[in-house]
């Protein structure tokens, strides 16, 4: 039923990969870009909206910005593997795609 499962894992991770996701603080003070592995690719941070001197301050903008990429990542997660689901399904079983969300 699940034929060429390891091609099509290693297909899910190459399109995880590619998949660009992004987070932000409130008022953009950080950015943070990865992609939907998650793996972190970059953190911008504005020091025009955000203290970097203040720890605290610093590390609430940043906590923000990545659990929001985080969230992004996972939701590409979701629909990716929705769709591999839905294509791995034989013809006429078709509607137990509803089972998974499709």
């Amino acid at each position: 039923m699940f034929p060429n499962l390891e091609e099509q894992q290693k297909m899910m991770q190459e399109k995880l990969s590619a998949q660009e996701v992004q987070g932000r603080s409130a008022n953009d003070a950080i950015i943070v870009m990865a992609n939907a592995i998650p793996e972190i690719k970059s953190i911008t941070i504005d020091r025009t909206k955000v203290n970097v001197n203040e720890s605290e301050e610093l590390e609430d903008h940043l906590i923000l910005a990545l659990n929001e990429t985080i969230l992004q990542a996972q939701a590409v997660q979701a629909k990716l593997s929705q769709e591999l689901i839905s294509e791995m399904l034989p013809p006429g079983l078709g509607s137990l795609k509803n089972l998974f969300g499709g």
